[in-house]
Order: C-alpha cells, then sequence, then structure tokens
C-alpha cells in the first residue's frame, strides 16, 4: 500500500475483516468456517503472536478464537497494519484469515518488497496509467505468474468496495501491488 494511504487502507480492511461473520460453515449466514486442522490453527496462533511480539500494529481479530466459539479451529479475521520487511509475517504465508499491510515509498520500493519473497505465486499490479502498470509487471521477478493484471482504477467512490473486495479474497502471500 502506498505509505500515504496506509492507514486509509487499515480503516478499510478492518470493516472488511470485521463483516465476515465467522462459524458454523453450513449456515447461511456464516462467511468463514475453521481452518483444516489443529496444527493449521496452531501454526496461525503463532504467526499472529509473532505479529504482535515483532511490533506489527493489531488492527482487529487477534490470537483466540472469535468471542462466540469456545472450541473449533476457528479463527479471528485478523489485519495487521505497519508491517515491514523482515517481519514473520511478512515472511511466512500464514494460510489463514490473516492481512498483513506493508507500506511502500515509491515504484522501485514496491518492486523490491515485492520481488523479496521465497513465495510469489502471482503478482497483482494495479494501476491508473498503463505505462506505469506495464513497467511494473516486467519489473516482476523471472518466473513469476502474472495471472491478474488491473489495467484500470476504479472510481473514487467504489475504490473503497474494491479494496474491500480485495482485502476479503487476497491470496496467501505478498502478491500485491497497488499504485493509485
Amino acid at each position: 500500500m502506498p505509505a500515504a494511504r496506509h492507514d486509509e487502507a487499515l480503516t478499510i480492511a478492518k470493516k472488511a475483516a470485521e463483516a465476515h461473520k465467522v462459524g458454523d460453515p453450513r449456515s447461511e449466514e456464516t462467511k468463514l468456517g475453521p481452518v483444516v486442522s489443529n496444527i493449521q490453527f496452531d501454526k496461525i496462533q503463532r504467526l499472529i503472536e509473532a505479529g504482535i511480539a515483532e511490533g506489527a500494529t493489531l488492527v482487529t481479530g487477534g490470537p483466540g478464537r472469535p468471542e462466540h466459539l469456545n472450541r473449533g479451529y476457528y479463527v479471528r479475521p485478523t489485519v495487521f497494519g505497519h508491517v515491514t520487511p523482515g517481519m514473520t509475517i511478512e515472511k511466512e504465508e500464514i494460510f489463514g484469515p490473516v492481512l498483513s499491510v506493508i507500506s511502500y515509498s515509491d515504484d522501485d520500493d514496491a518492486v523490491r518488497i515485492a520481488n523479496d519473497t521465497v513465495y510469489g505465486l502471482a503478482a497483482y499490479v494495479q494501476s491508473g496509467d498503463m505505462t506505469t502498470r506495464a513497467k511494473l509487471q516486467d519489473s516482476c521477478a523471472p518466473g513469476r505468474s502474472r495471472s491478474i493484471i488491473r489495467s484500470g482504477i476504479p472510481s473514487r467512490a467504489s475504490a473503497a468496495t474494491n479494496s474491500q473486495a480485495m482485502a476479503a479474497n487476497m491470496p496467501t502471500g505478498r502478491s500485491m501491488i497497488s499504485l493509485r
């Protein structure tokens, strides 16, 4: 996220995460069921705790189950802000409902952060400027899949809705550069 819009992104991500009802996957109201196993639940909990211990800002969620669930592998949708390179939650793929918001200062910084990963299954570049988008797409590390490339920017009025959808459906790992 551009550094100048970091706090705005956190507000949008918090609202999106808190809108996800966690519970019985058979219920029509549920947006998020349990993770697959106790091993995965424990791993996600350790990573959330690492984010807190390493100084990321816990925006919403956090360790433990949602308040209304006292058993099962249910994870609280969690958003971290002010995540910096080198933090465990920046380096590890969490495979749970945890979003880490990382800021960048300029295009080169965004590409450096995006390419500094051992994962990189996909790249997402969003820019209203086709030249900028193409330059950044070409700057992705060799061998990376560029499966989703958006060349347009939604109107300001729909930007919040678009950002909520992206936050709610973002794949795990570091894969998005958003330029506005």
